[in-house]
């Protein structure tokens, strides 16, 4: 069953294989987020495994909730960022 539909579905349908990872990776090997955020989620999933959530689904809700509190993965910095 093909999800994935436009231009580049069937690329795009190839190069997923329905898993989510642990930890987002950059391309230099290093975690986009901190060790407390790896933390906290890995507190968040264990709880929502215990409710009978499958462990796939609880990382993913478990990283949404981080990147939700704590805006995303570790902050850039720089000029221009907002600090609302």
């Amino acid at each position: 069953m093909n999800v994935l539909s436009g231009p580049f579905a069937d690329e795009l349908q190839g190069s997923f294989n329905g898993e989510v990872t642990a930890v987002p990776k950059k391309k230099d090997g290093t975690s986009k987020y901190t060790s407390k955020q790896e933390r906290k989620a890995d507190h968040i999933a264990e709880g929502y495994e215990k409710k009978g959530v499958s462990k796939k689904e609880a990382e993913a809700r478990a990283w949404a909730t981080v990147n939700k509190q704590d805006g995303g993965g570790k902050n850039p910095g720089g000029s221009g960022r907002n600090k609302s």
